[in-house]
């Protein structure tokens, strides 16, 4: 697969011109690149161009449900430990017309990113799912959780979060996809959920 030359670096930290790629991976396991997956959303959508993408057309109403985790862990090493600050964390990010699951592991700085289907389903059947969802995986190990919705795009994503007094670092990419880790972290896709 060819990568579009750019220099514009995704979510995960990949920088386009490199040839590295990060992978997502809808909920049936199938993976994605996230370039490849810019292209289908542009090809769908058929009226924006990849300029309209880097200039944030695509930041619309935009809803991030994180749910902070009390441990620590490495999905590479199959370890895990408590933890008093930022751990690991589920999050879930509801666009437009995608949404997201995002599965953080703190000690590699690793992520997991899978793609939901979200057709024919409304944004608030979509956060009780994310929620349920949640609580079933990982009711013992959430301490908090924060909804947060924006119709500012991403700005109005960051200034929630800094009146919340959470530390406000987003990673977003062109596809889109938008994930919360903690300030001085830099997460990537390091390994392939099995």
């Amino acid at each position: 697969m060819s990568v579009q030359n750019s220099t514009k670096s995704n979510a995960l930290g990949h920088k386009a011109n490199t040839g590295e790629i990060a992978f997502l991976y809808n909920i049936s396991g199938e993976r994605y690149s996230i370039w490849s997956l810019y292209r289908c959303v542009v090809g769908k959508l058929g009226i924006r161009r990849r300029k309209n993408f880097e200039e944030g057309a695509f930041n619309l109403k935009i809803t991030i449900l994180i749910f902070f985790l009390n441990i620590e862990s490495s999905y590479i090493q199959a370890s895990e430990t408590t933890v008093d600050g930022y751990g690991d964390t589920v999050q879930w990010v509801i666009r437009e017309d995608m949404m997201w699951r995002i599965r953080t592991f703190a000690v590699d700085e690793d992520v997991h990113v899978y793609q939901i289907d979200r057709r024919g389903k409304t944004r608030d059947a979509l956060i009780e799912i994310a929620s349920q969802n949640t609580l079933k995986h990982y009711r013992e190990t959430i301490t908090d959780e924060l909804l947060i919705n924006s119709e500012t795009g991403v700005a109005g994503i960051l200034e929630q979060l800094k009146a919340e007094g959470i530390d406000s670092r987003l990673n977003e990419d062109v596809s889109g996809l938008v994930f919360w880790s903690p300030d001085g972290s830099k997460y990537s896709t390091k390994s392939e959920p099995k």
